[in-house]
């Protein structure tokens, strides 16, 4: 390295050092769901920021919450570019009930998520009506757990309508 390059990197750093740290923290409900391998994190569709450091602390996963440390505060993010698009890579979801958080009746949301996964291996074996008839079984069920368990009018064809008047 140069003393030109030493220089530089030294005035990076303290630069760096010297500039506010701010904490961005994002919900995504569904999180615990997948098997994490990394994230990126974009302002608009031509920059992106990364963690101020290679240091595992500046970015946590709790729960349903990412955080990160980040030169950005939210309200400069907010008001200078469209957002932060957080995106997640993972290996895989690791519990697929998990996929389905606003489902509070616990055996409806294990179901769903057998049925997302059996939906998941029909697509992957090219089985188009079995897929299709698996994504219904998700759709009517989570219906069915936004309206609560109907008694009566728990027809898909009824959920649906019932659904639209609600406005959800």
């Amino acid at each position: 390295m140069s003393k030109f390059e030493r220089i530089l990197a030294d005035i990076l750093k303290f630069l760096h050092q010297n500039q506010p740290r701010h904490t961005l923290s994002i919900e995504i409900p569904i999180l615990p769901a997948f098997s994490i391998e990394y994230m990126s994190f974009q302002l608009g569709p031509l920059s992106a920021i990364s963690p101020l450091s290679e240091d595992p602390d500046d970015v946590q996963v709790t729960g349903t919450k990412i955080s990160m440390l980040s030169d950005f505060s939210a309200s400069e993010i907010e008001k200078n570019y469209d957002g932060l698009d957080v995106i997640v890579h993972y290996r895989g979801i690791r519990d697929y009930s998990l996929l389905f958080p606003w489902i509070t009746h616990r055996n409806l949301r294990k179901r769903l998520g057998q049925f997302y996964e059996e939906a998941e291996k029909c697509f992957d074996q090219e089985s188009w009506l079995a897929f299709s008839l698996m994504c219904g079984a998700v759709f009517e069920g989570m219906l069915y757990g936004k309206l609560e368990r109907p008694t009566t009018n728990n027809t898909f064809h009824e959920m649906i309508t019932t659904c639209k008047n609600r406005g959800f």
